[in-house]
Formats: C-alpha cells, structure tokens, sequence
C-alpha cells in the first residue's frame, strides 16, 4: 500500500496500524477511505506482480544460461548403433555405422526458438517489425467521400454528363444531333 502512491491507501495503511482504529474493521476502515474492493485486488496485484519481477530478476542470470545452453549443439549418442559404433546386417556381418561414421555420437543442433531468443538478446537479429512502417491517417467523413477523393486521384475529375432523353418502348431511332 505505501509504493501505490494512492493517498487513500497511504490513510488505510496509517490506520490498520494506529491504536485508535484497533477495534474498526478492514471494510469499515475502506469504507471510510474510500477504497473498493477492486482497489485493494489491484493494489494486491500490483504487489504480487513486482514481488514476481524481483523474483525473476534474481534468477536471471541462471534462466539466461539455461536458454543459452539449450540453445547450443550438442553431441548425443547415436540412435542407429547406440553409441557401439558398429551394426549388424541380415547376414550377421557387422559394419561401421553410416549414421556416426564409426564414432558413436552425432551432433544435433541446439533448440531453433532458444537460438532466436539469444540472438535477439545480443542484438543480432531484430523483432518481427519491419524495418520502415509507413503510417497513413486518412479522415474521411463518409465512405463516399472517400470513393470520390480516390477516383480524382487515381483518374482525374469524373467528366460531367448531360441527361439523356428517355425514350418509348416505340421509339426505334432518336436523332440527338438536333
């Protein structure tokens, strides 16, 4: 409650510990301050989520080697031969291991997403972001109005069209010369 920076806390806290509210209960006591129950969950939250950040930093170091070493190679017996170096064909002949060549272990390459972690760590490769982002806020005040201001500008001013006369289902030729 004192690194919350809330006055009503800092009062709460006071009076949790002053003889004169000794008989008074919590929920009075935040009652009179002001404070809610959702108050005190965030402020318990709050807490507990830098006890954890302590916590992890504290570790660290230890988490750190951790990744790294899980994402180094390393060599791990063979699986064709275990680690005996030779195998046994269908005529009972035995033969050096194609897989270890004759040594028993092979290498297999460290985790792909520890790697990444500890390259991003040292700086080597960036986050998923793109190098430029371009940003473009446009305010339109209406859809059409947006329709219109892309048409001027991809094909010019929309040409203006005199109204057509109609005509009757009877009409077979209009002379619109005249």
């Amino acid at each position: 409650m004192q690194f919350s920076g809330d006055e009503r806390l800092f009062r709460l806290y006071d009076a949790l510990h002053d003889d004169a509210y000794r008989n008074t209960s919590p929920g009075t006591l935040c009652r009179k301050f002001g404070i809610s129950l959702r108050d005190l969950v965030d402020v318990w939250r709050q807490y507990n989520a830098l006890l954890g950040i302590m916590y992890t930093s504290t570790h660290f170091p230890r988490i750190a080697a951790d990744v790294v070493h899980n994402a180094m190679s390393r060599d791990v017996v063979c699986s064709r031969c275990d680690g005996l170096t030779t195998v046994h064909d269908a005529e009972a002949e035995s033969r050096i291991c194609p897989v270890c060549k004759g040594e028993g272990t092979v290498r297999v390459p460290g985790d792909p997403h520890a790697i990444q972690l500890v390259f991003e760590a040292l700086g080597v490769t960036g986050r998923k972001e793109p190098a430029i982002r371009i940003e473009q806020n446009v305010r339109f005040e209406s859809m059409e109005e947006m329709l219109r201001m892309t048409q001027k500008n991809a094909i010019g001013e929309p040409e203006k069209v005199a109204p057509q006369p109609k005509t009757k289902p009877g009409d077979r030729w209009i002379n619109r010369a005249e």
